[in-house]
C-alpha cells in the first residue's frame, strides 16, 4: 500500500498560470531599486573606508598628488574585485539551482 499526499490517484493536478499583478510587480520593482541603491551606498561606503585608511596617512583639507592616484587605484582594485566575486557567487548559485542542490 502507498502513501503520500493528495490521496492515491495518479492523475495531477492543473497548474494555474501566475496571475497578473501589477501592483505586485511595481512594488516588486521597487523593492529591487531600493535594494539597488543600498547596496551601492554599502559598497561606496567599504571602498571609502578601505580606501581612505590605505591611503590617506595625514588628512588635510586637500588630496596630494599621491594620496589622490592611491584613492583611484584602490578604487579601481576594489571595485573589479568585487565584481569578481560577484560574477563568481551567482554563476555557482545557478550552476547549484541547476543541479537542483537549492
Amino acid at each position: 500500500m502507498a502513501f503520500g499526499f493528495g490521496g492515491s490517484s495518479s492523475a495531477a493536478a492543473p497548474i494555474a498560470a501566475p496571475v497578473a499583478n501589477p501592483q505586485l510587480d511595481a512594488l516588486k520593482n521597487e523593492v529591487r531599486k531600493e535594494l539597488a541603491i543600498a547596496q551601492a551606498q554599502e559598497l561606496i561606503g567599504k571602498i571609502n573606508e578601505h580606501c581612505f585608511d590605505k591611503c590617506i596617512t595625514a588628512p588635510g583639507s586637500t588630496f596630494s598628488t599621491t594620496e589622490q592616484g592611491c584613492v583611484s587605484s584602490c578604487m579601481k582594485m576594489y571595485l573589479e574585485s568585487t565584481e569578481i566575486v560577484s560574477r563568481t557567487y551567482i554563476a555557482r548559485v545557478q550552476k547549484e539551482r541547476a543541479a537542483g542542490a537549492f
